[in-house]
């Protein structure tokens, strides 16, 4: 595989996941586990491309690449644990809601889980932590536009 295959990867897979994330009904989860998928390519890519110390010494030196390492953190449970990462917010509504939609007057949007909610899963790394800094209960695309800009595509 080449790094434009899995960057064009993760082109696809982002658009699926805004389709999801705007279509009342439609789960994010499928297309946000893709995306993580092709990420951790492109890292692993990364990696070998300029050496493991080089490239985690860069990723650790920003808020952007911070990120990614909480996004590397939330590809693996939900690879190796198969957890859900992320949920609706349903807020100031009133009614009933359809899965994906608000209810009258009201707001939904994805968010990441928190990791209480995932069952606390630690990690030797400390992506973890990474992962409450940066991702954990915020909109679903905002960790992903940091991974964006943090490898440039």
């Amino acid at each position: 595989m080449t790094r434009g295959m899995a960057e064009d990867g993760w082109r696809l897979a982002r658009a699926r996941l805004a389709d999801a994330l705007g279509a009342p009904a439609a789960n994010p989860n499928i297309p946000l586990a893709e995306a993580l998928y092709w990420l951790s390519v492109v890292e692993d890519d990364e990696e070998k491309k300029i050496g493991s110390s080089a490239y985690y010494g860069h990723r650790s030196g920003s808020t952007d690449g911070e990120t990614v390492g909480a996004l590397v953190f939330a590809r693996n449970l939900i690879t190796h644990e198969l957890i859900i990462p992320a949920e609706l917010h349903v807020r100031g509504a009133y009614g009933s809601a359809a899965y994906g939609s608000a209810a009258y007057g009201g707001s939904a949007e994805w968010h990441w889980k928190r990791r209480s909610e995932l069952g606390n899963p630690t990690d030797k790394y400390g992506r973890d932590a990474l992962y409450d800094k940066h991702v954990a209960g915020g909109h679903v695309d905002s960790p992903l536009q940091a991974a964006e800009r943090f490898f440039g595509f």
